[in-house]
């Protein structure tokens, strides 16, 4: 398509009807070639925006590519726009100062074949630009659906496993009261055999006081018997020395 061409077309496809008021009629460079092109300001981030537009292009079908700096759909059917290839070039830029900043849109479009209505691939193209800053705001409310639903996610995971914790802890503290449960038994048991075995001690020490008892006794006669010995004895000696 040589240039003379491109321009006529798109003279056609601008001045087939008047734009909102939201949307000016100027040119674009693409290329070697100054077209004329549809532009809309948008009070939104130019991040936010230049997403939108490609996410935009994709549910449409069409195919993107960088191109002289614009984000370009070549010789493709829009078919919101036309059911004809045409070639579709868009660019997101922010113009103004720094405490008056505006996001501004460019669109162009050349279709392949000019024996196409004109004036009916202008008005949806017009269309097509002017509902791009609702689309926008669709787009930015399902981003931030997905972030929500993202944070709805993880705090569901967050409360998935805080609870995963708390059952853990809770077997543990349920094994854990069940290890006291046992000490407890050990104790009553243990404190048991102390007073039996206190009982033992104490049988004992009293066969040992009994023990000690009848040692006495024995111990008694023992020194008795003794005594009755050395009586003998004396006696004895006494016998033996009278007999000399």
């Amino acid at each position: 398509m040589t240039k003379k061409t491109m321009i006529f077309a798109m003279a056609l496809i601008l001045s087939a009807s008047s734009f909102a008021q939201s949307v000016i009629e100027t040119v674009a460079t693409v290329g070697m070639l100054t077209v004329p092109a549809l532009q809309i300001s948008i009070d939104r981030d130019s991040k936010l925006v230049e997403d939108a537009m490609k996410n935009r292009l994709k549910e449409a079908g069409l195919k993107t590519r960088n191109n002289e700096g614009y984000l370009a759909a070549i010789e493709q059917v829009f078919e919101e726009v036309s059911m004809s290839p045409i070639s579709l070039f868009t660019k997101v830029e922010t113009q103004g100062r720094k405490n008056n900043k505006m996001t501004v849109v460019t669109v162009c479009a050349v279709p392949t074949d000019l024996t196409q209505n004109q004036a009916v691939l202008g008005a949806a193209l017009r269309s097509f630009v002017e509902s791009f800053p609702q689309y926008i705001d669709r787009y930015q409310s399902q981003l931030e659906l997905a972030a929500r639903q993202e944070t709805l996610k993880k705090a569901e995971k967050m409360v998935t496993s805080a609870t995963s914790a708390v059952e853990s802890i809770d077997k543990d503290i349920f094994s854990l009261q069940a290890k006291i449960a046992d000490k407890r038994k050990d104790i009553e048991k243990y404190q048991q055999k102390i007073k039996d075995c206190e009982a033992d001690i104490a049988e004992l020490e009293r066969k040992i006081e009994k023990a000690g008892g009848k040692k006495t006794e024995a111990q008694r006669k023992v020194d008795e018997a003794n005594e009755g010995v050395r009586a003998a004895q004396e006696e004895v000696e006494r016998t033996r020395q009278l007999a000399q």
